[in-house]
């Protein structure tokens, strides 16, 4: 133990119950296929920002940190941002 106090058990299960897994930015041109990633990332508890075109991609990275991205191969995005 570092010394630090320790939430219960219970406390601890009520603080995970209430937060995501992690937040996912997905980045494809095909917005049906979007929602339906989407739509099944959410139903396992993930956050989930999509993106329809490189430009959203990049405004969406700017203003938020995600844990993963997940984008078309095709896309060409500018690196400059980082």
């Amino acid at each position: 133990m570092d010394g630090m106090p320790r939430a219960s058990n219970e406390k601890e299960s009520e603080i995970r119950g209430t937060m995501s897994k992690g937040n996912i930015l997905v980045v494809d041109d095909d917005k049906n296929l979007l929602e339906l990633v989407k739509m099944r990332l959410e139903s396992a508890d993930y956050e989930v920002t999509t993106a329809p075109r490189e430009e959203d991609a990049v405004e969406a990275v700017k203003s938020q940190v995600f844990d993963l991205s997940a984008l078309t191969c095709s896309l060409s995005i500018r690196m400059e941002f980082l």
